[in-house]
């Protein structure tokens, strides 16, 4: 089990193979989940964005991907610690 230390204390990393996925996203769930996210990133302060998959649909259909499996997220390096203490 993989640790990250924060100025909060340890948080504890589980993993999880995603190579092959399981099932197709629920967009109207991924999409509520990814306003949620907002929110919360918003209020913390540290920016992110969308890539790969998940900005080339919001790009091209303006919304996911019907035949994708996850949500493609960036925050850049010198958010990171901030992220990790929120």
């Amino acid at each position: 089990m993989n640790e990250i230390k924060t100025s909060n204390g340890i948080v504890k990393i589980i993993s999880k193979d995603f190579s092959e996925p399981t099932n197709f996203l629920n967009i109207d769930v991924a999409k509520k989940n990814l306003l949620d996210l907002k929110d919360v990133m918003d209020d913390t302060g540290v920016k992110f964005g969308l890539i790969y998959g998940t900005l080339l649909g919001a790009y091209r259909e303006n919304n996911f991907i019907k035949h994708d499996y996850d949500t493609d997220l960036f925050v850049l390096e010198e958010a990171k610690q901030d992220l990790l203490d929120s």
